[in-house]
């Protein structure tokens, strides 16, 4: 079966999420238990990845033109995505403050913004999710923020970056970041981080760098403190005289 339409996505003013402006409808009238659509393989018992059950396509209809799919996994589907991070529409804390794709941002009881002072976590906006939960609707948009919270996501960040360096909020709370070395961070800066850098880049200025989010700050702070303690010990099994001095010296 094929079908073909020349639909403007605009054609019902202000609702471009208007079933109007769609190809096609499917629609169960049924006032009881209700099911729209059922895609089924019959003669297929364990469909794999290359059984679709459905397919996007942008421009052409050739296999590069595909830009996601519903696949089989023999024992389930999995949905396929050229995107790799989840994301969720976050309420604007100050809807003056400019917000734009790969900032780094607070989430302040709840709701987004680039000053980090009293942020209970450290996130990035998204640029394109493969997933995106809690979407307010196109008509209030306008006051929300897409917050990547886990997978990988471009990160604006100052200065150079090797690849594995922790991706730290700079502390100009304008949505930029700095690249730290793992053996350099501290527990400040693990609070500030917002993931890590998969990417490298020695241009000393404001850039986007592929980023790892979702790292739980708990377990980094955990790292550092178990890190200090060893430093700790091995200090004082090979210089012992100098303890006291040392601990003197430290406070």
């Amino acid at each position: 079966m094929f079908a073909t339409g020349d639909i403007d996505g605009g054609r019902t003013s202000g609702a471009f999420g208007h079933i109007d402006n769609h190809v096609a409808i499917i629609e169960n009238q049924s006032t009881g238990t209700t099911h729209v659509l059922a895609l089924s393989m019959p003669y297929d018992s364990s469909p794999s990845a290359a059984d679709n059950f459905v397919t996007f396509y942008h421009g052409g209809g050739t296999a590069a033109d595909a830009v996601g799919a519903i696949e089989g996994t023999a024992t389930g589907v999995n949905y396929k995505s050229g995107s790799a991070d989840f994301a969720e529409w976050l309420p604007r804390k100050d809807l003056a403050e400019p917000i734009s794709a790969g900032d780094i941002v607070g989430i302040v009881a709840g709701k987004v913004t680039r000053d980090l002072e009293n942020a209970d976590f450290v996130k990035a906006i998204s640029t394109a999710p493969a997933f995106t939960g809690n979407d307010p609707g196109d008509s209030k948009r306008n006051l929300y923020a897409l917050v990547s919270l886990i997978g990988q996501v471009p990160v604006k960040v100052s200065g150079a970056v090797r690849a594995g360096d922790y991706i730290v909020a700079s502390g100009k709370n304008d949505g930029t970041g700095i690249a730290i070395p793992e053996n350099r961070m501290s527990p400040e800066h693990f609070r500030l981080m917002v993931g890590r850098a998969w990417e490298s880049s020695d241009e000393p200025g404001t850039k986007l760098i592929n980023t790892a989010i979702g790292l739980a700050a708990g377990e980094a702070i955990t790292y550092v403190q178990q890190q200090a303690e060893l430093h700790a010990i091995i200090f004082n099994l090979c210089c012992p005289r100098n303890r006291d001095l040392w601990l003197s010296y430290d406070l």
